[in-house]
């Protein structure tokens, strides 16, 4: 059985304790398998300005956190004419390999910059998590 966790925040501190909360969830099972933090934004004021920075600047720094086993960054794609835009423009998850290795990874320095850089690119309130175990 795969637990899941959703968060909705205006920041992505929040995230700080998402893998303590997802390891309450299921304990035995999150030591065992995998775990991913998915970021959902939605569509920015200027996502010209946002793919820049966030391509050649934030994502480097995650993909460079210690314990990060590898991210996927993906754009969603718009809606056919005859259906409503989809809630979320921009995917991005972050793997790592257990609970104990995500949360090691949250209380890094590296880490804590990533978290505060999100101001620097993002529109407030635009961010939701979902951390979910993998397997």
């Amino acid at each position: 059985m795969r637990s899941t966790l959703v968060i909705k925040r205006r920041s992505a501190l929040a995230v700080l304790s998402a893998g303590a909360a997802l390891a309450a969830l299921s304990p035995a099972k999150a030591r065992q398998s995998g775990v991913k933090l998915t970021i959902l934004y939605t569509e920015q004021k200027n996502p010209e300005k946002f793919n820049k920075y966030y391509m050649d600047t934030h994502m480097p720094m995650v993909d460079k956190a210690p314990g990060v086993a590898r991210t996927e960054v993906a754009t969603v794609l718009p809606a056919p004419p005859d259906q409503p835009k989809p809630a979320f423009w921009r995917i991005t998850e972050v793997y790592w390999d257990g609970v104990e290795s995500m949360q090691k990874t949250f209380a890094t320095p590296e880490w804590k910059t990533i978290t505060a850089d999100v101001q620097n690119f993002a529109d407030p309130g635009t961010i939701s998590f979902l951390v979910a175990q993998i397997g």
